[in-house]
């Protein structure tokens, strides 16, 4: 589908869609109450945690966190993008979609892509007929324990030894062999005609999430006749139709087990992939003859927060751990590291002691910025060498989207370096936040949310009436609604505010695709999620109340912050008349509360 949906057109579809219906196919839903519950498909558990709203057209796992509405539901299981999901349901209901005519340049693009996959598809069927009948190929991979599940799972095949056999076969079948060369299947010669790019060696095709055949990559077998230029694997090179940045291999086997596993494990090769899911260890994937980028996590994110690094144990393999810790804490992702023994690769390793001595070391991960600053501040003697280590972890740590993780990654680097906190703290300076930063907010403000556990109950607050403002969405039509929204100081939840004021709808299902950030879209679902208090008064009154409530505590806070300001004066014997007027103006504010309940304060009213 070509072009943007206009929004009308989103929301038919999302009103026309049934969530309950569209969760049926793939979890068994119960009814509880005026909702539904199941066990999660994002991660594994025995007891439900995982609500569908009807009445919202939202869902909610209260255990990872996933929640959304009908369209995040369908990305999220599938792994589809917005526009499949959505061309999906509309044709499904009948809901027809404005189209425009593709221009020249897409339809050329389109069919190129499309005759490219055709000739990746044969080469793959290739592959697997040769492997099939040539026994010192199928010996190699019986000596390195692949069944022939295993074989025609991930659809690996033979590569002949011979120059032309693929292009011969290509040729007879009609495919022009310039096609097959922009695929990345063969090489042009000097002087006329093509010859193979794979010769004597195990195929492993590389697939997106819907099965097409991307590109291969491939293992020369042992008894090849090999110049020191031969490389042991040789991959696909990039071709229209394959970016290795933006690929992985093994996702497509993978994804509904990383769902389940609640992880995803990285391995560095084809071999390590298809052993161990081999052996039951089936959310596992590797980058193709790559190091790990940011569109590698940004793809596994769809499926998962938690990634497992399981690279070799030698110093290639240390140095793939660290690079990827980077792009974790960059793609706010969780890193974490699984050691094996010295000199062993995850494919040695499980072959040799086993799945369950492997998913053992899986489930002792541990984070990969811990391990780094431990690795980092191990064995330091000078005081210069504390000095520098402190500025280079410090530049890594500011880095860490999570204002707690950073917090308590800056204290351990603190304690093994010896070094004052308020000076680490200093090193680590300039931290970034935790999520993109809503209209209005600043760095600093969420910093301080961060570190005052005042904020954390105020937060509270302000998601409770979130909560009850998309229970009765009609309240925003009071502008006293509004003007308490406006005033959230939360970041999360005055994102969502924002976006009700602004869409003059607090329907949660709307409010999830306006969402940009995973975060503020998990926090409505949340909060729609949620069943009504018991409590006779009406929308309005039950809001204001709340309101009421919010703005006592705000002021409260206030009265101490600035009772503590004028402390720190009073030690030099000096308080600012500002200050002290600020404070009686306070006292005289907090002093309107006594004997005062929620029906004589209007909404964002201080008085």
């Amino acid at each position: 589908m070509a072009g943007r949906v206009p929004d009308d057109k989103i929301d038919e579809v999302r009103n026309r869609a049934d969530i309950v219906q569209v969760v049926s196919r793939s979890v068994t839903l119960r009814r509880a109450g005026r909702g539904f519950t199941g066990l999660c498909p994002f991660h594994g558990e025995k007891t439900p945690s995982f609500h569908v709203s009807p009445e919202r057209q939202t869902f909610h796992c209260f255990g990872c966190g996933e929640g959304g509405n009908v369209f995040t539901f369908l990305m999220k299981i599938d792994g589809a993008t917005f526009p499949e999901v959505i061309e999906r349901l509309a044709r499904e209901h009948g809901i027809a979609l404005p189209r425009r005519a593709p221009t020249e340049g897409e339809q050329k693009a389109r069919s190129e892509r499309e005759q490219l996959l055709r000739v990746t598809a044969a080469a793959r069927a290739f592959f697997c007929e040769r492997l099939a009948s040539n026994p010192r190929a199928r010996a190699y991979l019986a000596e390195r324990g692949v069944s022939e599940e295993t074989i025609a799972r991930f659809g690996i095949g033979y590569a002949e030894d011979a120059w032309s056999a693929l292009a011969d076969h290509l040729q007879r079948a009609g495919t022009p062999l310039p096609l097959a060369d922009k695929a990345g299947l063969l090489i042009a010669r000097r002087e006329s005609g093509y010859y193979d790019r794979f010769r004597h060696r195990i195929i492993f095709p590389i697939e997106d999430l819907k099965g097409n055949t991307l590109a291969f990559g491939a293992r020369v077998l042992p008894d090849a006749k090999t110049t020191g230029e031969d490389a042991k694997y040789l991959n696909s090179p990039e071709t229209p139709l394959y970016d290795k940045g933006r690929v992985l291999f093994g996702l497509a086997q993978a994804r509904d087990a990383i769902r389940r596993e609640g992880r995803a494990v990285l391995v560095e090769g084809y071999f390590d992939a298809v052993l161990l899911a081999q052996a039951g260890i089936e959310n596992v994937v590797a980058p193709c003859g790559t190091a790990l980028t940011s569109d590698h996590v940004r793809l596994l994110r769809r499926f998962t927060r938690d990634v497992v690094a399981l690279f070799d144990s030698d110093e290639a393999g240390r140095r793939a751990t660290e690079r990827a810790m980077h792009v974790f804490i960059e793609e706010e992702v969780q890193g974490l590291g699984a050691s094996l023994p010295e000199g062993m690769d995850p494919d040695d390793f499980v072959r040799r002691e086993g799945a369950d001595a492997l998913r053992e070391r899986i489930a002792r991960a541990v984070p990969l910025i811990e391990a780094w600053v431990a690795g980092r501040t191990e064995g330091v003697r000078s005081f210069a060498e504390r000095a520098r280590r402190a500025e280079e972890i410090g530049a890594v740590l500011r880095k860490v989207h999570s204002p707690i993780e950073r917090d308590l990654y800056t204290r351990l680097a603190a304690d093994r370096l010896g070094v004052d906190e308020r000076l680490m703290r200093g090193a680590v300076g300039g931290a970034q936040t935790a999520a993109p930063a809503p209209v209005g907010a600043s760095a600093a403000e969420h910093e301080t949310a961060a570190q005052d556990p005042a904020i954390e109950k105020l937060g509270r607050a302000e998601e409770s009436l979130l909560a009850q403002v998309l229970r009765e969405p009609a309240l925003l039509e009071d502008p006293g609604v509004t003007e308490v929204l406006g005033a959230f100081t939360s970041p999360h939840a005055r994102e969502v505010a924002r976006l009700a004021v602004e869409a003059g709808s607090a329907e949660a299902a709307v409010l999830i695709d306006r969402a940009e950030d995973p975060l503020v879209a998990s926090l409505v679902s949340r909060l729609a999620s949620l069943e009504p208090p018991l409590d006779a008064r009406g929308a309005l009154e039950i809001f204001r109340a709340g309101a009421w409530q919010l703005e006592r505590m705000r002021l409260e806070r206030e009265s101490r912050a600035l009772s503590r300001e004028m402390s720190e004066h009073q030690r030099s014997g000096d308080v600012p008349a500002d200050l002290q007027r600020r404070k009686a103006d306070l006292t005289r504010e907090l002093g309107k509360y006594k004997g005062m309940d929620a029906t004589h304060v209007p909404p964002g009213s201080r008085g």
